[in-house]
């Protein structure tokens, strides 16, 4: 099994080495947005962070995070794999943390948004993005504890299927990584903020029950991130 190394584009900030099924790495590699995915040297003895384990069924194994459960489906597998990077990046880095958020950045101003699974983060952000909007996150976001600074981690939008008609319309279905369950958009699908990217929010929102988005003061930031913080 191929093993590869994950490493943010100059100047680099996390260098990650993967063992995976080179299906694993052709995705990782339409879909990541400011990584450069290289194959080590088959005489190279590296050490995998991230090991994608192959027993009839693929499982991800990681540091800091294994998927619950194993996968026939490579792109669940896929998701797992990146989780486990958000993971590894998180564990990098000092005084970062990871939340449950998402953030989108339309004509030079950013918005993060807070809510609960299934509270229509994602929905939000392709309906947004799809329109020409760039998109940040969609589940996650690194953020500083002591600067109070967000960074993006360059992993693409996720959809539950079916995804809307009034989406699919809107795209190049062509793009999409679509698996069983779930499907994934690419940097070809709409535009996606490169991994490493600060940034700092103007407007802050949270998803209220029934799709319901609310304006929030940004004050508030603080005690959300907590309500949403990833341990």
């Amino acid at each position: 099994m191929p093993t590869f190394t994950l490493a943010q584009h100059a100047p680099l900030t996390c260098c990650v080495a993967v063992r995976a099924p080179q299906a694993i790495f052709d995705l990782l590699t339409v879909s990541l947005s400011g990584w450069d995915v290289r194959p080590e040297p088959k005489d190279k003895q590296v050490e995998p962070v991230i090991d994608v384990r192959d027993t009839g069924k693929l499982q991800v194994h990681s540091r800091s995070y294994t998927g619950a459960r194993p996968h026939s489906d490579l792109i669940n597998t896929l998701n797992d794999v990146f989780i486990a990077l958000a993971f590894c990046v998180r564990d990098s880095k000092r005084h970062f943390h990871l939340m449950h958020a998402a953030a989108l950045k339309s004509g030079g101003e950013i918005s993060l948004l807070f809510g609960s699974s299934k509270s229509g983060k994602s929905r939000y952000i392709a309906e947004r993005c799809v329109k020409g909007d760039v998109c940040i996150a969609d589940d996650l976001i690194l953020r500083s504890e002591t600067s109070g600074l967000c960074e993006a981690l360059g992993i693409p939008l996720r959809l539950r299927r079916p995804v809307s008609p009034e989406i699919v319309q809107k795209i190049d279905s062509s793009t999409l990584l679509v698996g069983h369950s779930i499907c994934y958009f690419t940097p070809a699908t709409c535009a996606l903020m490169p991994a490493g990217r600060v940034f700092s929010p103007d407007h802050l929102f949270q998803f209220d029950e029934g799709y319901k988005l609310r304006t929030m003061d940004l004050s508030e930031l603080d005690r959300l991130q907590l309500e949403h913080r990833i341990h």
